[in-house]
Order: C-alpha cells, then structure tokens, then sequence
C-alpha cells in the first residue's frame, strides 16, 4: 500500500506535467479549437514540409499544413492546409514551396496572381507550381558542368588541328 508521500509526488508530478504541456500549446500557437478553411495543393515532392509547417501569403502566416498524402499511383504528394479564421482564397493563387532557412526548413507560398477571381470553395484544389530543390539543382549543374566539359575538349583538338597544320606549313 502506498505512503502519503508517494501520492503526494505522483500528484506533483501530474500537476507538474500538465502545466508543461499547456504552457508548450501556448507556445506553439497551436489551437485545436480555432477554425481553419482547408484546401488542397499537390507537388512531385515535398523535401522540408510536414504537418504543421507554416502556410504563408506573401511572406504572412495565415495557416498551416494539416496532412500529407502520397496519391496511389505515387508520382505526387497531396498537401492539404488550413487557412485561420475565415480567410478564404480566391482563383488565381498559386502553391509553392518555399524555404525559410539554409537549414532545410520550408513552408507552403501562397501567391495570389489574379486579385479579382472568385472566392475558392472551402476542399479546392490549388494549382502548384514546383520550382527545383537544392538537390535538383545540384544535379542539373553536375550535367551542365560535364557538357560544358565536353565541349572544352572538342574545342582542344580543334585548336590543336589547326596549331598541328600550322607548324607542319611552318616546317616546310
């Protein structure tokens, strides 16, 4: 049978671990309660971005991303988002990943391209547009870099079929 101060510190600890865990919701900014219009967006691959991550519009938090859902055939990631508060979105805007640090941290980039389309329904499906990733971006140079090569090669023995028959007309 346990002492009274057993239940005693098992009281504290519980009391001590539930301070710890609002204060960490309050921090975080996280809200279950808060409405959210959600819509979705699709994109080959999403390095950086996990639930949670932030949803901006022109740079400014409006929400964040609530699932990722790789699609059956397995050539695309569907991302779906809330937006808080009432925001809606309108036709015209347009999904990109963005990275907010060197660090690898990333965000989902609203950009609003037409500012008189219609209000999107809330579950709307966003078009995306992927721009190249640092890896992507690495292994296009590496291709660039190795024509480029390629190239400089052929330029050398042109030149040096050209200095060859010069001497050779030089000699004679």
């Amino acid at each position: 049978f346990m002492g009274r101060q057993e239940i005693k510190a098992g009281l504290f600890t519980l009391a001590a671990l539930g301070i710890l865990s609002i204060f960490m919701v309050l921090i975080s900014g996280w809200n279950p309660w808060k409405e959210q219009t959600v819509y979705k967006t699709r994109f080959r691959m999403v390095s950086g971005i996990n639930p949670g991550s932030s949803v901006r519009m022109h740079g400014v938090p409006i929400g964040s991303v609530t699932g990722l859902r790789l699609m059956d055939d397995g050539s695309q990631v569907e991302v779906t988002f809330g937006l808080t508060g009432e925001r809606v979105l309108n036709d015209g805007v347009i999904a990109e990943l963005a990275q907010a640090s060197l660090l690898g941290e990333s965000f989902l980039l609203l950009t609003q391209y037409r500012q008189q389309g219609e209000a999107l329904e809330p579950g709307s499906m966003i078009p995306s547009r992927q721009k190249m990733d640092m890896a992507e971006t690495m292994n296009a140079m590496g291709r660039l870099a190795g024509r480029a090569e390629a190239i400089v090669r052929d330029v050398q023995v042109v030149i040096n079929e050209k200095e060859m028959t010069a001497l050779r007309d030089n000699i004679r």
